[in-house]
Formats: C-alpha cells, sequence, structure tokens
C-alpha cells in the first residue's frame, strides 16, 4: 500500500533502473474504492528519482514530481 494525497494505491510491482524507481498500482482496486471516475484520463505508474548528492549538494533527495519525500 502506498498514500499520497489523502488516498491509497494498492501496489501490485515495483522496478527500479538506474535513479528511477517505479511503483505500478492497481487501477480497478482505485476505482473500487474511490468511485468512477476517480482515475481520470489516463493513469500512469508513481515515478520516483533518486538524486545522488554532488560537489554542490551534500544530501541525496528522493523525490515524485515537485514533492521531495526524502532527503539526507
Amino acid at each position: 500500500m502506498f498514500a499520497v494525497d489523502q488516498r491509497v494505491y494498492q501496489i501490485t510491482a515495483n522496478k527500479q533502473w538506474q535513479n528511477q524507481y517505479t511503483l505500478s498500482w492497481d487501477l480497478n482496486a482505485f476505482s473500487r474504492r474511490y468511485g468512477n471516475g476517480s482515475l481520470g484520463e489516463n493513469p500512469v505508474p508513481f515515478q520516483f528519482y533518486l538524486v545522488p548528492a554532488t560537489e554542490e549538494t551534500s544530501y541525496t533527495t528522493l523525490t515524485l514530481g515537485e514533492q521531495t519525500f526524502y532527503r539526507e
């Protein structure tokens, strides 16, 4: 399970490629929970990006779009 913006998503798969992490979710379960039309026109998996520390920044950041989930 994954919760964002006060909605719960049932994760069905995850994959990692370089610094990108993708979480796929159960569209049918989401639609049953929140009603028809809750998916919008083009539902997509969540794509997180892990940005490692650099010479300019001394921290690692995990982001989802504009939202930062973790910074160390």
